[in-house]
């Protein structure tokens, strides 16, 4: 990626009532290491720890990134749509996130999977359940239960 961004960490995960509301647009979740670029990854994950990042790149408007490690490390997750089986989320860096796709460097659609929503989507990452609920739908990843 030859693109400049600026990163900003605009909250830190610290309890189950902590939520962040991203703006309606399109949107992967799963692992973030297949789908964000290396310098990117290692400034957010590595360098910034579970949370919600705004990023600025090439002065397009900002997105943001949200991420939190898992409960159990790597592995395979069930993923829930509106509390019926909606697919499986795979893990190798033990971390799930949701990105927004103007963000992503690599497309992928096996190993997490694409999310778009014409609505705000809350979001609540904590203790190992990632919950993102919008108006239409609720999408629950339990990594408690592996």
């Amino acid at each position: 990626m030859s693109a400049e961004f600026v990163v900003n960490k605009v909250l830190t995960w610290s309890s189950n009532e902590d939520t962040f509301e991203l703006p309606s647009g399109n949107y992967w979740i799963g692992d973030l290491c297949y789908v964000l670029n290396q310098e990117l990854y290692d400034d957010i994950v590595l360098g910034g720890g579970d949370g919600v990042f705004k990023v600025s790149m090439d002065n397009a408007v900002p997105e943001f990134i949200a991420f939190a490690g898992t409960y159990a490390g790597d592995g395979n997750y069930l993923v829930k749509l509106n509390n019926k089986k909606g697919g499986v989320v795979s893990v190798d860096a033990g971390i799930i996130g949701i990105v927004h796709t103007s963000l992503m460097e690599y497309q992928e659609k096996h190993l997490g999977f694409y999310y778009s929503s014409q609505n705000s989507i809350k979001v609540q990452m904590y203790d190992g359940i990632f919950k993102f609920t919008s108006k239409n739908d609720k999408i629950t990843i339990n990594t408690r239960d592996c």
